[in-house]
């Protein structure tokens, strides 16, 4: 395998952003610094660009409008290499059958990738456990939500369940709602003819101030983007929980402005212009 050294890029980790080049051997990285006095078989030129570790994304769900094939080819246009599974067993479904299926479908992933498992009837899969600890799967989710379909985990079960996971050294998951009280409101309001979603949208205070302020309050780099029409905070999620605040700019894009390597042709400076031309 051949030796690498990526040479002049930003190089983001957890400690932060720097100026560095990385070395890599074997599909290793064995070094990380300024200007390394390196040998490899291939230089990779990055000055300008950012340099990002592989990201793991451990909840994944290829079982509504993906799969096994096609979800890790989403995931890699993002930086993801590597995605871990639920692999749902259903009532009347064996959890280790489950576990072969996904294992034998993943062969198609560009990924790697690696499975927890999905316990919807926990008293008739739970004694499977500890062949699926024994199969590389060391953790197990439980639901305590779904009541009217049958898959909610009652505390017996749930308890039960938490012991075998306990003695293997596996690792509990719980989907943690009131199942039957959702069930509930839920009839409730259709009983009524009332819809919840509408009534939080038009009168949760957040999404109010939200919807008041996008575009016009984003700040740093979003300010100034055409696109903030269209994103409209579609990192919003992500910024509220890396800074606190509603209107910081994306991180990735403000540090690509910061080094220069943000498209002009997507900024302006005229107040106001962004918006007219974005529409």
């Amino acid at each position: 395998m051949e030796r690498i050294v990526i040479r002049g890029g930003r190089i983001v980790t957890t400690e932060g952003v720097r100026d560095a080049d990385v070395a890599i051997a074997e599909g290793r990285i064995e070094r990380i610094g300024r200007d390394l006095d390196w040998q490899g078989d291939r230089d990779i030129d990055a000055s300008g660009m950012l340099v990002l570790p592989g990201i793991i994304d451990m909840h994944t769900h290829p079982v509504y409008l993906d799969d096994l094939a096609t979800l890790p080819v989403t995931g890699a246009h993002g930086g993801v290499t590597t995605v871990v599974h639920y692999a749902y067993a259903k009532p009347g479904q064996g959890l280790m059958d489950t576990l072969h299926r996904f294992r034998e479908e993943g062969e198609a992933s560009i990924l790697d990738f690696g499975l927890h498992g999905g316990l919807f009837d926990p008293a008739n899969q739970s004694h499977e456990i500890p062949e699926a600890f024994e199969f590389g799967v060391t953790s197990q989710k439980m639901f305590m939500a779904y009541a009217k379909l049958g898959w909610m985990t009652d505390d017996y079960q749930l308890m039960r369940t938490l012991d075998i996971l306990g003695r293997v050294g596996g690792m509990g998951m719980v989907h943690a709602e009131n199942g039957l009280a959702s069930d509930y409101l839920e009839d409730k309001t259709n009983e009524a003819g009332e819809d919840p979603l509408e009534e939080v949208w038009t009168g949760h205070p957040r999404l109010l101030e939200l919807r008041d302020g996008l575009p016009s309050r984003l700040e740093g780099i979003c300010s100034r983007c055409l696109m903030r029409q269209r994103c409209l905070g579609s990192c919003l999620a992500q910024n509220y929980y890396r800074t606190g605040r509603y209107w910081a700019p994306y991180w990735f894009c403000e540090e690509a402005d910061r080094i220069g390597r943000f498209p002009r042709t997507r900024t302006t400076a005229i107040a106001g212009a962004g918006d007219r031309e974005a529409e």
